[in-house]
């Protein structure tokens, strides 16, 4: 039944203009010279109101009625959203917003109000039989949980799919009135999520950001998922108030079947953030999950589709909305740091996360230190860049560049922890400035207390000095922040190892062993300690692990002749099995930095001539073992300590 035809008139739309910018007041959507810009919600509540009020002070407490209403929220979500504004609106230079210390902000911009009549548009009232909706999948491989943001929306049907449906009459589209109903139900809807959110967030001080699946059949796209992870991880590790499990600990769960819950709690936090990347041509979809471990529940959830030049942008609003999901109370400088970019070139960062996939990885250095050095052509001040080349150099022979690299990083950005923390371990482990390695590494903690390995290596140069219960107490601090962690662990087992608490030792290392059973430095500790107890059979025991691993990244592959070999010595005895691990190292001399491990080994033997001459050959190689850092103290070494060749040693690497 068709009724009668009625002239009706859209609402007038309303529009903002400020320099290339125009905000549609109405449906609440931004563009910059035509192009939308991707931005959250409330971020564009945000701006709607300081447009409204060109000129005009706006207390922080006035914005934030304004925009959450009744909701209870930390304001450190406004910081966020103007640090987020400032960072789209002033790309080019231009200043938009400005901070009115101890009051709130102010919009200096001119702004020009547009009122917008449209054409009639001409309504025939149809009687239906049914109304299809569909609500817009981003991931069809999936179901993920509905995000705060979601919309629905409502799809033309096809001809012939509009006469199965609705008869021979045909049929205009309801869309319109169903969109509306649908984003009125939305808006009480997340006011509830809103309020539920910042209710749900309470009680979570420690995160594991999980690595993301990859979402398709090309593994090459797997640095992706890892990298938007890593970064996400780094960003919320900057932040006093949370506790961030790193992403060396993390990637550990990459390839498990274990639940997302289970995973958090053998990592010990308080909640998991989980999600999926694919990458579709030239976009790239993301969507997360974050999970409270406690009750089990969705604290947040969202989805984000960005073309892959907006990368940044994705990185950015993923950031922002976790911290505002957090309900965190952020200072400005964490504010600061959370928005802080270190490239505005998206071909850069791509090269950079590939670089970094290498680098977590622990395999392929020679493929990380190209993508870094890739990044760095395109971007030659992207700084965290240079501290990635940086470190990667440092494993290997080209120690001037390395250093390089790291300094130019802290030219670059002063206040860059994760550089001072690199430079911090340069000058410790490569050249023996033991003082100037301790500055660096403590600004790289005042800065970035939350950055892990710094402790680890703050701690490990504090043993060195002999300092150890200042080395204890470092490396607990680091054991806070990644309670599960096999390195940490171990390294605390080698710090009570060189205090002579032998038992402690044992503890720790045995933890690192049950976390990954395959831990070099677990079994390498082990073999020490045990030695020191006297205990022939354990030692042997670990020895044997220890040497195969060893021998085996030397190599680059298993070798079942010398895992053979290794067996038949090890039924021998110790003594058997180190003069093996002689000749082994003898044979891999190149790519194990053997003098040092040849000195060790002599030193176990009892061959004092033997150790004090390999140490010496260590001692002079520009790339050397980083292991020869701890001779000072490692009882290994003590019947040599009275021999004035060993003081030469020690002299020669300012530890006399």
């Amino acid at each position: 039944m068709i009724s009668k035809n009625r002239d009706i008139r859209s609402p007038v739309k309303h529009f903002y203009e400020f320099g290339p910018f125009r905000l549609d007041a109405e449906r609440l959507r931004l563009t910059r010279d035509g192009e939308i810009v991707p931005l959250s919600r409330k971020v564009l509540e945000s701006l709607l109101v300081l447009v409204r009020n060109p000129g005009k002070a706006l207390e922080r407490d006035e914005l934030m009625r304004a925009v959450w209403g009744d909701t209870v929220v930390e304001d450190a979500n406004l910081t966020v959203a103007i640090s987020h504004l400032r960072k789209i609106l002033e790309a080019n230079g231009a200043e938009y917003i400005e901070t009115i210390p101890r009051v709130g902000y102010r919009f200096i911009a001119t702004v020009r109000e547009v009122l917008e009549e449209p054409a009639p548009l001409i309504i025939e009232k149809r009687t239906v039989s049914r109304t299809v909706v569909e609500e817009e999948e981003i991931y069809p491989e999936s179901q993920p949980v509905l995000e705060k943001q979601q919309s629905i929306t409502a799809r033309q049907l096809p001809p012939s799919a509009q006469r199965r449906a609705f008869g021979r009459t045909g049929l205009v589209t309801t869309a319109t009135i169903i969109v509306t109903i649908a984003m009125v139900i939305g808006f009480f809807w997340m006011r509830g999520e809103t309020k539920k959110t910042a209710s749900s967030a309470v009680g979570i001080k420690s995160i594991a950001v999980l690595p993301l699946t990859n979402i398709g059949s090309n593994t090459d796209d797997e640095y992706l998922a890892d990298g938007i992870a890593d970064v996400l991880t780094t960003r919320l590790s900057g932040l006093s108030a949370l506790n961030v499990r790193p992403t060396k600990t993390t990637l550990a769960y990459k390839k498990t079947s274990l639940d997302p819950l289970a995973a958090g709690r053998e990592l010990q936090v308080d909640a998991v953030l989980v999600g999926s990347a694919q990458r579709v041509d030239d976009r790239v979809r993301v969507t997360l999950r974050l999970l409270k471990i406690g009750d089990q529940s969705t604290v947040w959830a969202g989805q984000f589709d960005e073309k892959l030049s907006d990368l940044l942008v994705m990185q950015d609003a993923i950031a922002e909305q976790v911290v505002a999901a957090l309900s965190l109370r952020l200072s400005d400088n964490e504010s600061q740091q959370l928005a802080h970019r270190y490239t505005a070139d998206a071909d850069a960062q791509h090269l950079y996360l590939r670089g970094l996939y290498y680098w977590n990885t622990r395999r392929e250095y020679d493929k990380a230190a190209t993508y870094f050095s890739m990044a760095l052509e395109r971007d030659p001040n992207f700084a965290l860049a240079h501290v990635g080349l940086g470190q990667v150099l440092a494993t290997g022979e080209e120690t001037l560049k390395a250093e390089a690299s790291i300094r130019e990083a802290l030219r670059l950005d002063p206040n860059l922890a994760e550089a001072h923390a690199a430079l911090g371990f340069f000058l410790m482990f490569v050249q023996w400035k033991w003082d100037e390695a301790e500055r660096e590494l403590k600004q790289a903690n005042d800065l970035k207390p939350g950055y892990v390995q710094t402790h680890q290596w703050y701690a490990l140069l504090l043993a060195i000095r002999k300092r150890f219960p200042e080395a204890e107490a470092e490396m607990k601090r680091g054991l806070e922040l990644d309670p599960t962690s096999t390195n940490l662990n171990a390294a605390m087992g080698e710090i009570l190892y060189y205090a002579r608490d032998y038992d402690q030792a044992v503890a720790y290392c045995q933890k690192a062993l049950l976390v990954d059973p395959d831990s070099r430095f677990g079994h390498e500790h082990l073999v020490a300690i045990y030695f020191k107890k006297g205990l022939e059979a354990a030692t042997v025991t670990e020895l044997a692990k220890w040497h195969l691993l060893g021998m085996k990244m030397a190599s680059g592959q298993s070798d079942e002749r010398l895992k053979q070999r290794t067996e038949a010595a090890a039924k021998l005895g110790l003594r058997s099995l180190l003069q093996l691990r002689v000749a082994d190292l003898k044979e891999n001399d190149a790519k194990a930095r053997s003098p040092f491990w040849l000195a060790h080994a002599y030193a176990m033997l009892g061959d004092k001539e033997q150790a004090l001459h390999w140490l010496d050959q260590a001692v002079n190689l520009p790339n050397h073992s980083l292991s020869i850092a701890f001779i000072g103290i490692d009882p290994v070494f003590d019947d040599l300590r009275d021999d004035k060749r060993f003081q030469m040693v020690l002299q020669r690497m300012n530890l006399a």
